[in-house]
């Protein structure tokens, strides 16, 4: 009798083939980017703060829209940061315009958001140190806040 479970339990005992590791690793990759995403756009809601973002230059890149490289200023530091996508809804040349942008200002690097429609007007020349708070910006220009 116990031969014959022995059998049994070594015939029933799960394989984990390449297949099920690659499978497992793809939803975890899946869910740890959806978590990083989910806890980015919660800090970007909670604490993020508008400065001025100027576009620096535009590469085309072989798939998908431009690659434009954007520096923004936050406490003195100059920041860049990176946009893929489309620029046809503001006016030629890009280069150089300023738009606001919003950045989580505990960690200035991690990732900007802006729409192409927010271009800073020409009476403002410089952002503060700290930024704009997000009531100051939906009194100010509550068509850029997000």
């Amino acid at each position: 009798m116990n031969l014959y479970l022995s059998i049994i339990l070594k015939t029933t005992k799960p394989r984990i083939t390449a297949i099920t590791a690659i499978i497992i690793f793809i939803v975890c990759a899946i869910l740890y980017s959806s978590i990083s995403e989910y806890r980015f756009s919660q800090s970007m809601n909670k604490d993020g703060v508008y400065t001025i973002g100027t576009i620096e230059s535009i590469k085309s890149l072989s798939k998908g829209g431009p690659l434009s490289r954007i520096s923004y200023t936050y406490k003195n530091t100059l920041y860049y940061g990176e946009y893929i996508g489309d620029l046809s809804s503001i006016s030629k040349p890009h280069i150089g315009k300023h738009f606001f942008i919003k950045i989580i200002p505990g960690n200035p690097k991690m990732g900007i958001l802006f729409k192409l429609t927010c271009i800073v007007p020409d009476s403002i020349i410089a952002a503060p140190p700290g930024g704009w708070s997000n009531s100051w910006m939906e009194y100010h220009f509550p068509d850029c806040v997000r």
